[in-house]
């Protein structure tokens, strides 16, 4: 949720960020499956749950050598939780190999399968376990988020992050804002039948699987507002920047991520195809922000930053509208008055000091010339 927005947290402190998103990050944001209550482990998992995980691990190991637990389910994958917790990815592979002879065909081991080798960063074995999941469980939308969440990672790993791969109807119909992929004609298909498999490394598969998959969490389950921005970041991908602001904008005011929705959709407005209106519209936005907000200054540079780009990139004084951006003209010379005067600001927040001096420098850099 926090990736775009989170970039320009270099201002403050002057420390590289990336947009990119990483499989554990993928990994924290998956939910949990539920325990089996009737599984004759459940009591004993409950209890290691608020254990540490080593101390955990090493009941459920104790637990598995009594002939009270011997055919329990729950006790085994509970050792592959724990060693996910602990960081032993490697051995949870190991152990998920010595238990695959009993417990291969539950969906349970299919779904610490594909986690283990998320993590291992082995994205189509990943790709493959987690599409047994939802195979068996087609309604579920934890296995839809992981498949669409490794094709993001797989398409950042074939550098295909910012290039647009598939049709712009067909992109627009997986978001389920204004049209749907059943109000396309058949020609929007033809001749590419793979387009809809789960385990693929064709880039343009990848794209729509992500999309799609995405948007069917996300039109379904407002809840799940991590599908919302990851549908979000492949439109942007696809250059439908106004259905990811769209999409950003269903984000329910009552979510904690409703603010940050806020913020990336105005970020998302000055990124790409630059225009006075899409600058004012982002301004507009940033205004509605609370002052408090601590990142409103790095937001509001980088929409001023935005609006002095698209005016030397196009060659022009000022804009056509006469009305100010934020508190400053929209010309050359009130802008770069605009950002001087706003990384000033910004400096006295700094936590270094050495940063603290540059973004000075940088001020005076863009400051206008003036008599005194």
């Amino acid at each position: 949720t926090k990736h775009l927005v989170f970039r320009t947290d270099q201002l403050i402190d002057g420390i590289d960020r990336t947009v990119q998103i990483t499989a554990p990050e993928v990994v924290s944001a998956l939910p949990t499956p539920l325990l089996d209550r009737d599984d004759v482990g459940a009591g004993l998992l409950q209890g290691a749950s608020y254990a540490e995980p080593q101390e955990a691990l090493e009941t459920l190991r104790q637990a598995m050598q009594t002939p009270e637990y011997e055919h329990s389910a729950e006790i085994p994958l509970g050792v592959v939780r724990s060693m996910i917790d602990l960081g032993y990815t490697g051995q949870a592979r190991q152990w998920l190999s010595s238990i695959e002879d009993r417990l291969g065909r539950d969906w349970r081991f299919q779904w610490y399968a594909g986690i283990t080798e998320l993590l291992l960063d082995d994205y189509r074995d990943a790709q493959k376990y987690f599409s047994a999941v939802l195979d068996l469980l087609p309604g579920e939308a934890a296995p839809k988020l992981a498949i669409a969440a490794i094709n993001e990672l797989i398409l950042q790993q074939l550098d295909y992050s910012e290039i647009s791969l598939i049709d712009p109807r067909v992109a627009r119909a997986c978001s389920n804002m204004h049209s749907t992929l059943a109000d396309l004609p058949n020609s929007a298909f033809e001749g590419q039948p793979e387009i809809w498999n789960h385990v693929t490394q064709a880039p343009a598969a990848l794209r729509f699987n992500s999309m799609r998959l995405y948007g069917i969490v996300w039109s379904t389950n407002p809840t799940t507002v991590s599908s919302s921005f990851g549908l979000a970041r492949q439109l942007r991908s696809e250059g439908e920047v106004e259905v990811a602001v769209t999409v950003l904008d269903k984000v329910p005011n009552a979510s904690r991520h409703y603010r940050m929705a806020r913020l990336t959709t105005i970020l998302q407005l000055i990124v790409h195809d630059l225009s006075e209106s899409r600058i004012r519209r982002a301004a507009r936005r940033l205004e509605e922000v609370p002052t408090n907000e601590p990142r409103f200054l790095q937001i509001k540079i980088a929409v001023i930053s935005a609006g002095l780009n698209f005016l030397r990139n196009a060659d022009l004084s000022h804009a056509a509208s006469p009305n100010d951006l934020f508190e400053y003209a929209f010309t050359q010379r009130g802008l770069r008055t605009g950002l001087s005067e706003t990384l000033r600001a910004l400096a006295r927040q700094a936590p270094f000091s050495r940063h603290r001096y540059a973004l000075v420098d940088l001020a005076n850099q863009v400051r206008p010339v003036t008599t005194f």
